[in-house]
């Protein structure tokens, strides 16, 4: 391998490995400051209003769904330069294998059990807000359904933004990831030549 390509391969890799270092802070400050949240909005104790006590618990929501669409960006990200290694630097003749092998155990054991985590995890804690959510919403002594349109009209937003970053995440899908990005680089590759 000629030192330009191999340039080309090292910073790839590192910028794989700064991708999944993104990823991880990302999971880490989202499940802290929405823990953090909750627990705020749990320890609150004056006479303020049900009403401003159960957005408190909808901002948890305001971090949960873009931390959702960045890990999906994040993972597209990782398995385009992925393929693109595979296909442009794991030739036949030149003897590196590592990225196909990794990529290989990664869709097939620890990438999904830690993406279905994931979502186990952002899931708990989206029902968690909207269950304390609801609770001091309805609580509320002068609570009525159609003087607070405003409450529900952003709770159903809410709920649609989430299923739809957790649908996207779900389908972020490194079986998928691989084959799109495989075909699109011995695509772009055969062109070439």
């Amino acid at each position: 391998m000629d030192d330009l390509k191999k340039n080309e391969y090292d910073r790839l890799c590192r910028e794989i490995a700064s991708y999944n270092d993104f990823s991880v802070r990302v999971i880490n400050t989202c499940i802290t400051f929405s823990s953090a949240i909750i627990a705020a909005g749990l320890a609150i104790k004056t006479d303020i209003s049900s009403l401003v006590h159960s957005y408190i618990f909808l901002a948890v929501n305001i971090i949960l769904i873009p931390s959702l669409h960045l890990l999906s960006s994040y993972l597209k990200a990782i398995f385009r330069i992925g393929m693109y290694i595979a296909v442009f630097h794991e030739s036949e003749e030149s003897g590196i294998k590592f990225e196909n092998r990794l990529l290989k155990f990664d869709s097939e054991t620890s990438l999904t059990k830690s993406r279905h985590g994931i979502l186990t995890t952002f899931g708990s804690l989206f029902i968690v807000s909207l269950f304390f959510s609801a609770y001091y919403a309805i609580t509320k002594p002068d609570f009525r359904f159609y003087s607070e349109w405003h409450y529900f009209f952003i709770v159903s937003l809410i709920i649609i933004l989430a299923i739809h970053a957790m649908v996207k995440y779900k389908y972020s899908s490194p079986v998928v990831l691989k084959k799109k990005y495989k075909k699109k680089w011995e695509n772009i590759k055969a062109k070439g030549q």
